[in-house]
């Protein structure tokens, strides 16, 4: 992952579970595995894996996380 982003760098955080503590917290089953998260720290929408198509279900739950508040 670290030289990846040496080539890709990313405005995200990116973490690094070498223990797996977070992926068992987070139900992590694949990579890649997107988590979201309200601005209140809760677990809102889980994700595992990627096929094509996905960020328009990313997109949505994203900007109704925004309009929260």
């Amino acid at each position: 992952a670290e030289k990846m982003l040496k080539d890709i760098p990313v405005s995200f955080a990116i973490l690094l579970d070498s223990k797996n503590a977070v992926s068992e917290l987070y139900d992590v089953e694949a990579m890649p595995t997107t988590i979201l998260i309200d601005r209140d720290g809760n677990f809102r929408y889980l994700h595992h894996g990627y096929k094509a198509g996905y960020e328009v279900d990313y997109e949505t739950q994203i900007k109704q996380l925004v309009r929260e508040r």
